[in-house]
């Protein structure tokens, strides 16, 4: 949890520090937009630890959180902040705890928000990331992910459907992750999952019994908002499948964020 708070601290500072255009290269529909609570961005799925939320909150919001995950028997962490370039293109960057490596990694991506509810019934849009971690992929992961959502008031649902492979293309995985947040004031509550599953591997490549064939993360997810500070947690159960057995645990998360 302190690698995760040390890093969202670095990011809050970096942003706070730039200069005032640079974050506010919008479109000139999107110019005038004021600054979004975290109470919005919440309700939006800025902050889910497991899914990509369908909507882009603002210009510029950030994240640190870190906690264990028993079935792995291993820390997670990660720490990142996402700017707005242009009508629905944005950048993200940050940094992501690997079991692999025993240390943190830097995470890197694009994403575009394509439709909006308000012109098309419905958030959506298409991204891509690097990771340094994928479910078979040590040595880190290339994603693309197409991810959808839905507001009804106060309450959201999201879902991503997401294809990852290493950058040689010789191990794959596929992911479904869905969420629904509620928001009432500064209290949002909700929940959030993950399934990644091992599609293939290249023939030739040695099958490790340490190698999951697929993982489950879920559980109910909880943010309060302080103005442009938000504080959030997530505790559930996961799951992880080995050639030999399987390992079923308690994942508990806790971080902060902020939206500009």
């Amino acid at each position: 949890m302190a690698i995760g708070a040390a890093w969202a601290s670095v990011v809050f500072a970096l942003l706070c520090s730039c200069p005032r255009g640079v974050l506010a290269q919008a479109s000139d529909d999107e110019a005038v937009l004021e600054r979004p609570a975290t109470e919005a961005a919440s309700r939006e799925g800025a902050f889910l630890p497991l899914t990509l939320g369908s909507r882009l909150p603002g210009r510029a919001w950030a994240f640190g959180w870190g906690g264990y995950d028993s079935a792995a028997a291993r820390p997670v962490a990660e720490a990142g902040a996402e700017v707005r370039l242009w009508r629905g293109l944005s950048v993200r960057g940050g940094a992501a705890y690997t079991g692999a490596s025993d240390r943190l990694r830097p995470t890197v991506g694009l994403r575009y928000q394509a439709l909006r509810q308000e012109a098309h019934g419905l958030d959506a849009g298409v991204a891509i990331f690097y990771r340094p971690e994928g479910l078979t992929e040590p040595e880190g992961e290339i994603e693309g992910l197409v991810f959808a959502g839905k507001s009804f008031g106060n309450t959201a649902l999201f879902g991503n459907l997401v294809y990852g492979q290493d950058p040689d293309g010789h191990e794959h995985d596929a992911e479904v992750r869905a969420a629904v947040m509620h928001q009432v004031r500064r209290f949002g509550f909700g929940a959030d999952t993950r399934l990644r599953r091992a599609i293939g591997a290249r023939s030739s490549a040695p099958i490790s019994i340490a190698s999951p064939r697929y993982d489950i993360q879920a559980g109910p997810v909880a943010t309060l908002s302080f103005d442009s500070l938000l504080l959030f947690c997530q505790v559930g159960p996961a799951l992880v499948r080995l050639p030999a057995e399987s390992r079923l645990g308690v994942v508990a998360m806790t971080g902060m964020g902020a939206a500009f």
